[in-house]
């Protein structure tokens, strides 16, 4: 049977669904031909192709089959309230445009508005398709855009609607940004709960103890241990933005303490799976802290480096630093290297304009 609507199905259309988690497009589609044959079309058999379609990546085709369409041809163009139909075409649009793939050590956020609004329409149809992969998606998309509110409002529904530690963790990031902090320390007692050896949930752990109005230095200390013991790195279920990677707000907490050792060590971490500028570049701001100008100087320099992606701002920055840390350890060929690089820009050694 059908769980959704009690029917039965054809054994045409259990083979298409069978053959679709298996990405064998091909059979998917025989099995459709013939259910199509014997049975004639139906919304669910054109639903069945398009995830077929999605699932292999050929995005056009199951965008055809979902509509809407100028020949009107699509799902969607002969049932406009059909919230499946928006759900599907919202993951598509998801896939196609990468928001699987986005980081927070990336500088550009692909389009969000379509994906959003197809998402939004589905939950408030008369009979709304409720699914916890829509509820993370959107959030993710919410918590890049800075829409933290909303974010923390379909999190509490993926958590109602199937808690798990990732759930948790998401609800906790848009409570934190939200300057939530207790809320956030609660929906990280949760995930933490569930699995205790998620590195993300023990680095957010760490800011939180941090960021406290006194901070919790030995809790911050033990979850910091835990989240590189578990591999905390770069790659994160929930990014916020560029230059707000867990690891970076870690470092940044532990250098406004005073405790550049640890900042160094985490910050040295992210550096094993992103060669983001903005890590480096913070890299080098805490050795400048811990008057380890040397390190400071090595660290700026990958920041300038031709093919390093730093943007304007970054570049700029870095190399107003790099002049007067080498004036102070007196290398005046360095120094004039840099000076070079500033007036090229049309900048003076102190980042003014010429």
């Amino acid at each position: 049977l059908d769980k959704a609507s009690g029917n039965r199905r054809s054994p045409y259309l259990r083979a298409a669904a069978f053959c679709s988690d298996l990405l064998a497009i091909q059979l998917v589609e025989r099995a459709a031909t013939q259910d199509m044959v014997k049975n004639g079309d139906s919304q669910e058999l054109q639903l069945i192709l398009a995830d077929a379609n999605m699932k292999v990546q050929r995005f056009d085709r199951a965008r055809a089959i979902l509509g809407p369409n100028a020949d009107k041809s699509g799902i969607l163009d002969k049932d406009k309230r059909c919230s499946v139909a928006m759900v599907r075409l919202a993951h598509v649009l998801f896939l196609e445009l990468r928001w699987n793939k986005l980081r927070s050590d990336t500088r550009d956020p692909p389009a969000h508005k379509e994906v959003l609004q197809w998402y939004e329409k589905a939950l408030v149809q008369k009979s709304p398709c409720i699914e916890l992969l829509a509820y993370t998606r959107m959030a993710r998309i919410y918590l890049w855009i800075g829409k933290y509110y909303e974010a923390k409002d379909v999190l509490i529904k993926a958590c109602r609607l199937t808690p798990s530690a990732t759930t948790w963790l998401g609800l906790a990031i848009a409570c934190y940004q939200q300057k939530e902090i207790d809320q956030a320390e609660q929906a990280l007692c949760e995930a933490n709960i569930l699995d205790p050896h998620n590195a993300q949930v023990w680095g957010m752990l760490c800011v939180i103890s941090l960021e406290a109005s006194r901070p919790k230095m030995e809790e911050a200390e033990m979850a910091m241990k835990q989240a590189l013991k578990f591999g905390l790195n770069t790659a994160e279920t929930w990014p916020v933005g560029y230059g707000k990677l867990i690891i970076e707000q870690m470092a940044a907490l532990y250098s406004k303490e005073g405790r550049y050792g640890p900042a160094a060590t985490i910050l040295i971490r992210g550096l094993e799976s992103s060669w983001a500028p903005s890590l480096k570049k913070q890299l080098g701001e805490v050795y400048v802290k811990d008057n380890e100008l040397s390190l400071a100087v090595a660290a700026f320099a990958e920041v300038v480096e031709e093919n390093a992606n730093a943007s304007a701002a970054e570049e700029k920055a870095v190399l107003v630093q790099l002049v007067q840390i080498c004036r102070q350890l007196k290398r005046s060929r360095e120094t004039r290297l840099y000076e070079e690089r500033l007036k090229g820009l049309g900048l003076s050694p102190d980042g003014k304009p010429l």
